[in-house]
């Protein structure tokens, strides 16, 4: 999606309304079943800079939004098909590119299973040319016709499994599914902590349902009020705050 293929586009949108059927030009497929039905398909792939790259695909984030203007224009609404889930994007380019969507409003032309979307590697492909020596590459699985891979960070192997579920069950849902897959896409960005140094909670930290609470030590809290209260009784000068020490408990120094 160069300036050229940009400006070539342009200049045949007018032409895909008229002549109907289906054109190929420059990897846009223009669907014209009737004239109040024309759309555009076009491989978007990310809108993270750094995974274009890797993918070699030629444009930036930057020419998506010129497409999505020069569409607008046309009046040719835009359908277009993501691989978010690949060994360079991370769980921070996942909500980007959800923020993406939903700030150009998107959300009602993108099918629930483009959000799933996981890279394929065949036999010969140019990336495992380029990243045979990865860590994240795996064997050839033949009865899928593509190599394994996982993904550096574990937690995308798990959103897409997550994911995967939303998008089977909302697969006629647009947005349900998009508000779904948000929330899937905060985990573990949002950090449950407690306020009490129970035995559930610190079972619950062991068990990685709870990220911490928190040690008040009220044995401290019952020895300053009883020093305080003494004062008090005394006629001494008493602080109108004490503060008492709180300790954080993790799963890296419970005992």
């Amino acid at each position: 999606m160069t300036g050229k293929r940009l400006g070539q586009l342009n200049a045949v949108t007018n032409f895909a309304k008229i002549l109907g059927g289906l054109l190929v030009i420059f990897g846009f497929r223009y669907l014209n079943f009737d004239f109040e039905y024309t759309f555009v398909i076009s491989a978007f792939e990310s809108t993270s800079e750094k995974v274009l790259l890797a993918l070699d695909k030629g444009h930036s984030v930057t020419d998506l939004d010129d497409a999505l203007n020069v569409l607008e224009q046309a009046k040719l609404p835009v359908q277009p098909t993501w691989v978010p889930f690949n060994p360079w994007a991370s769980l921070d380019d996942y909500l980007d590119f959800l923020n993406w969507i939903r700030e150009r409003k998107l959300i009602a032309s993108i099918p629930p299973v483009q959000y799933s979307i996981r890279l394929l590697l065949p036999p010969k492909s140019k990336l495992l040319h380029e990243y045979r020596s990865s860590k994240w590459l795996g064997p050839l699985d033949p009865a899928n016709f593509t190599y394994a891979w996982q993904h550096p960070d574990l937690r995308m192997d798990t959103l897409h499994k997550q994911v995967s579920v939303i998008v089977e069950q909302k697969r006629d849902d647009p947005w349900g599914a998009f508000q779904a897959i948000e929330q899937a896409g905060k985990t573990g960005q949002i950090y449950v902590t407690a306020y009490d140094n129970l035995w559930a909670a610190r079972e619950s930290i062991m068990q990685g349902r709870l990220h911490a609470t928190i040690e008040q030590h009220p044995e401290l809290m019952g020895f300053e009020g009883v020093v305080i209260a003494y004062k008090s009784i005394q006629n001494e000068v008493i602080p109108t705050e004490k503060l008492v020490r709180l300790d954080l408990i993790t799963k890296a120094n419970i005992q």
